[in-house]
This record gives structure tokens, sequence and C-alpha cells, in this order.
């Protein structure tokens, strides 16, 4: 689990990395609509599973017989650290979510009860609430929706600049940019403790609102145009809750404007989309290369762990048999095997790996196979030094023709 979430976690901080690099030139050459699909790809790479190239691995058989004999040394319980940093790690998440949430339900809640309904043409599936709550037009909740425009708005607001900011958080809830700002957050929250999620997520906000400004003037006219940037500096709003959408913060105004001149085509529309597409699937499979190299190169399962306990005449003994899967080896299997004492039990255990191929190829993924024994804890430590000692003596004949 740690380890998995390690990965996920450096795997989408380089995706994030990456997008804040690319997200200018994207947005430029095809649209901000490009640039905002590009933020899939961390999504995407939290939530789903590396795709991974599998390649033949060696396989390890353990045997172990253990049998009672003076008294047990006592066992004592360390914490390790790995748990405690989890630990650490998911109670610092529940507790960002938590304050965002609250903050969230805080200011709906103000907004509501401050507010009174009005009526805004060409808005149908969403409530209008005029508040002091606002400083700017904002778009807020998942299935219950609702467009926050501030108070005095219709007399402050020529008609056709109100009818476009109110037409711009409308949009907002058809596009689903309201979920997707909670994915984001949810995204944040797995990251609370890295500054780089927190810069890519002020930038998310900002691609969000240019692709939905590109999407509400595709079809404008250059006047429509020029009123819907005269309404958004008049609209510079003051923070809200993360989960809300509004018609614009202070920061950037003048990219969002310059963006507004611009009419990109269908064609480069599509090459963008192929763009965000391809980042997505290559973050899935090489967001990470150097636990991905390692996890398709060096992957290795125990097939058969074999544990047979003596102890007071009570035999324990699994059906699987050790001896069918070696059999089964394409190539001659390397072993080793060791006596000892371990806790005050007389201990045999014997490894046996079983790699595919030949010469140099087979010795390759062995030498990862004895890697992994080197990392597995359930082997004593005595034990498995002499065991381990052994296998890459055999490895260098194998390597050596012998």
């Amino acid at each position: 689990m740690t380890a998995w979430l390690t990965e996920a976690l450096i795997a989408s901080s380089l995706l994030m990395a990456l997008i804040l690099l690319i997200r200018g030139p994207v947005a430029r050459t095809f649209g901000p609509r490009a640039a905002f699909a590009l933020w899939l790809a961390p999504l995407a790479r939290l939530l789903l599973p590396p795709l991974r190239v599998e390649a033949p691995a060696a396989e390890i058989f353990v045997e172990t017989q253990a049998s009672a004999a003076a008294a047990v040394a006592p066992v004592q319980a360390v914490f390790p650290l790995g748990s405690l940093l989890l630990g650490l790690w998911a109670g610092g998440a529940l507790l960002f979510l938590v304050y965002h949430l609250l903050s969230y339900r805080r200011f709906v809640q103000q907004a509501v009860a401050e507010g009174r309904p009005v009526v805004a043409p060409g808005v149908h599936d969403a409530a209008v609430i005029e508040t002091p709550a606002v400083g700017g037009p904002a778009a807020s909740g998942l299935l219950t929706k609702r467009i926050f425009v501030p108070s005095g708005f219709a007399e402050n607001y020529p008609v056709d600049a109100q009818r476009l900011a109110v037409l711009h958080e409308a949009l907002h809830h058809r596009r689903g940019d309201l979920w997707a700002s909670t994915a984001a957050l949810l995204v944040l929250a797995l990251h609370w403790f890295n500054p780089l999620a927190y810069a890519a997520h002020r930038a998310f906000r900002r691609d969000l609102e240019a692709a939905c400004d590109a999407q509400l003037l595709a079809t404008a006219e250059p006047q429509e145009r020029e009123l819907y940037g005269r309404t958004i500096l008049r609209c510079a709003a003051r923070a809200t809750p993360q989960p809300v959408c509004a018609l614009t913060d202070t920061q950037e105004l003048k990219g969002r404007l310059e963006m507004m001149k611009r009419n990109f085509s269908a064609a480069q529309r599509a090459c963008g989309t192929l763009i965000a597409a391809g980042l997505t699937v290559a973050g899935l499979t090489v967001a990470n290369p150097a636990a991905a190299n390692q996890e398709a190169n060096g992957k290795t399962e125990i097939v058969d762990k074999r544990i047979v306990r003596t102890i007071g005449g009570d035999h324990v003994r699994p059906t699987t048999n050790l001896r069918e899967l070696v059999d089964k080896c394409e190539s001659k299997p390397i072993e080793a095997e060791v006596k000892g004492d371990v806790g005050g039990k007389k201990q045999h255990t014997r490894i046996v790996l079983c790699a595919k191929g030949s010469g140099a190829d087979a010795a390759s993924r062995l030498d990862d196979a004895v890697r992994k024994l080197e990392a597995d804890s359930d082997l004593p430590a005595a034990a498995k030094a002499e065991i381990i000692a052994k296998l890459r003596a055999q490895i260098a004949e194998l390597r050596a023709g012998k």
C-alpha cells in the first residue's frame, strides 16, 4: 500500500510539473480547452492503476520447516516508520478536506441566507441568487445547482453584460466544471504536503475558467467578445471556496483577456485533445520511469510458500507440492538451503528459483529474484544472508556458462 501510494504521488507530481511547463504553449497553439484537458493526466494517474508492460520474471519457491525447541525468545513489536508516515499523510489529507468542505458549507449557507432569488434570462437549470456574499458571479453546487450574483447586479451591469456573465456560470454547470473542481480538490488533499500541487491547482483553476470562456465565445461576434472582456474586468471577484467556480479572480486577467482575442480552428482543438489524451495514457505508463521499469523487469512473485510446522506432534501441510512446481521450470532451477536456530526454533529453509530463458537472460531475471529475496522480511536475517550468497554463486556460474 505504502509503495503504491508513494509511486502514485511521485508520478502525479511529475505530471503536474510537466503540465505547468507546457500549458501555456498548448493554450496558445491549440486553445485553452486543450490546456484544461491536460489536467486529466495527474487525476487519472492517482485514481487508476498504472499500465505495466509485463516481462518474464523468475519465480521464487520457498519451503520452510520449523520445529519446537527451547524457550522462544520474546519478540518486541516495532512500529514501522512507513506506517507512521502513512498515518501522518492520511490525517493531513482528512483535515485538509474537512477544512475546505466546512468553509464551502459556511459560504453557501451565508450566501443563501443573505440572498434573494432573481430571474436571469436563458438560465433554467440553476437557481440564480443575488447575495452580498460574493463580489462577482459564481457557480456553486454539484446536485443543487446555484448561481450567485453580487448585490446590485441588475442595477450596476448592462443587460447584455448580465446575460453573458450568468451564461458563463450556467455553462460551468453544463460542462461539469463543478465536478472537475471537486476532483481537483481531492487531488490537492492527497498532495496536501506538496507545494507543487498548490501551484498546479491554481493553474488548473485558471485553465478551467479560460476553457469556459472559449466555449462561450466560440460563436460570438467581435462586439460580444469586447463586451465580455469588459464584464470580466468589472466582475474581478474576491476569493471563493475552492469547489466554487467564479467568473474570474484578480489573477492572470491579462492572460485571459488576451486568449479571448484568438480563434482556434476545429483541427487545432482536435489536435490539442489528442495531445491531452496522449499525455494521460503516457502518464499511466511512464510517469514514474524508475518504478515502472523496476516493476516491469524486476517483478517477482512468491508462487508457493510452503510452511511445515511441527509443534507438539501437530502437522500442518498445505496441499501444494513444491516439487511439482519446480518440475515445470523451463530451465534448470537453482536452489539453496540453510539450517539454524531462529528465535529458539530449529528451522530449515530451502529456496528454489526458476527463470524462463537461458544464459545471461535467465541470469538477469534470477538477479532480480535475489534482490526481491533480500527485501523479504519473512526470511530470517542469518539464513537469508547465507542463502543469498549461495544463490549469487550459482548465478555467477550460470553467467560463466558452467
